[in-house]
């Protein structure tokens, strides 16, 4: 009971975060976010024994998701296939299903092209025509995104607590990488929020107001020992890239607001220092275990197994489509080429495993969606509202990530974020918009 008002005020201070609260959880971006996430806690033993959470989630989504689309539809609105980003998305899933067709898989290519049917496609649908067109809608998705990481990192407290940081934990029966790429997401979005609220605090100049952006701050900074410590390298550096393309962006579009912005910057690295410094000594830890698998890479040159399968798998997955370079070995031949069987396996490479398995065609096919995705915005407004700027660096990480692990479905945050950022309503605002500060 000593905590509750600590929670009251925690929630007073924060009201115009969560004014919208109770509409965010019954929305359908939350219920969105919790499908597109699922593989994060889908294994966990009190869900193991019931059906596929991802195509259970996705039966509750899709039938939300067609009702809102037919009572929001406009009157005389083109139908979906006219517009051009999802038109080359119909166009490179026709051409995965004809690569079907001269593939020696029998297992690996079915479950590939389900899994691309059943989820990728509906997932760029609803982001297309639901999410993505709306503020207030994208607004939510990222407040979702956020919530759902701190979740997953207060999830990871709990496990170093309880079976300390000498090891590479599994969060919610996953791997490091997945629960890896899920806080990554989560800290963007903190990154973007933090700053906005920081720079209400510089704008209103009222106490009350400094409370959100040091909360959100001091979240980033958990969450960052949280990654560091969870063993994924791929999904750290992603991380790192993608806040500092987010704050480069903002430095390069607000040239009258870069001191403030360096002082949230300086904020948010002074805060994660702390955090690890106190952390480490807490749990009687001397470094990370980013840090630790890192070191050998870049002082020694050392490569170690998991680096070394992954340049096997790159040079099998290169020799692959050198034998088929037009049209490839077939969606879900490259692990028979590797000589490991019809299994469920992947080169850890988005455009590799594009090359090998569907040829020039597919890996043209899937450049254009990202061309004619991503020019859209460019060529319209070269970034009109920091929520785009956000978007954008989700894409990036999700991008980062999709080079160095993940299957083609499993890359479903890359077209989500790809989606999303063609569809941003695009509208021209003088200095700082008015939706940045909520």
């Amino acid at each position: 009971m000593d905590l509750f008002p600590l929670f009251l005020t925690f929630l007073f201070f924060m009201k115009d975060f969560f004014k919208n609260s109770l509409k965010t959880i019954f929305s359908l971006e939350c219920l969105f976010v919790l499908w597109l996430f699922s593989y994060q806690y889908k294994n966990i033993t009190l869900l193991s024994h019931f059906p596929d959470v991802t195509l259970l989630s996705l039966t509750l989504l899709l039938p939300l998701a067609i009702w809102l689309y037919r009572k929001e539809k406009e009157p005389f609105s083109p139908p979906v296939y006219k517009d051009f980003p999802f038109l080359s998305f119909l166009i490179f899933s026709i051409w995965l299903i004809c690569s079907c067709f001269w593939s020696e898989s029998h297992h690996y290519k079915l479950e590939k092209i389900l899994n691309f049917s059943i989820y990728t496609t509906p997932g760029v649908w609803i982001a297309y025509k639901l999410i993505g067109s709306s503020r207030e809608r994208t607004q939510r998705l990222l407040v979702c995104f956020a919530a759902f990481a701190i979740f997953v990192g207060a999830e990871s407290y709990r496990i170093f607590i309880t079976q300390g940081l000498h090891q590479i934990p599994s969060i919610l029966e996953t791997n490091y990488l997945t629960t890896g790429q899920t806080v990554g997401v989560g800290l963007c979005c903190l990154a973007h929020f933090s700053l906005v609220y920081f720079l209400k605090f510089q704008k209103d100049k009222n106490f009350r107001t400094i409370f959100a952006p040091i909360t959100l701050s001091l979240l980033f900074a958990l969450l960052t020992y949280a990654l560091v410590n969870l063993g994924g390298r791929g999904p750290v550096i992603s991380t790192i890239l993608s806040v500092l393309f987010y704050v480069c962006i903002m430095l390069w579009k607000y040239p009258k607001l870069r001191l403030k912005i360096i002082t949230h910057g300086s904020l948010l690295f002074t805060l994660s220092l702390t955090v690890f410094v106190v952390l480490n000594v807490l749990f009687d830890h001397s470094t990370s275990h980013f840090g630790a698998r890192i070191a050998p890479l870049v002082t020694k040159g050392e490569i170690d197994g998991a680096v070394q399968e992954r340049f096997d798998f790159y040079i099998t997955a290169f020799q692959a489509f050198l034998s088929s370079p037009l049209w490839g070995i077939g969606l879900g031949g490259w692990p028979l080429f590797h000589g490991l069987g019809d299994i469920s396996l992947h080169p850890h490479n988005i455009f590799l495993e594009l090359l090998a398995e569907t040829g020039v065609i597919g890996f043209l096919l899937f450049c254009m969606f990202l061309f004619v995705s991503l020019k859209k915005n460019f060529k319209q407004s070269l970034f009109c509202h920091s929520q785009q700027y956000l978007l954008l660096a989700l894409v990036l990480f999700s991008f980062f990530n999709a080079l160095k692990t993940g299957d083609l479905h499993d890359n479903l945050l890359l077209f989500i974020t790809v989606t999303l950022f063609s569809i941003y309503p695009t509208h021209k605002h003088k200095g700082l918009p008015r939706e940045t500060f909520y």
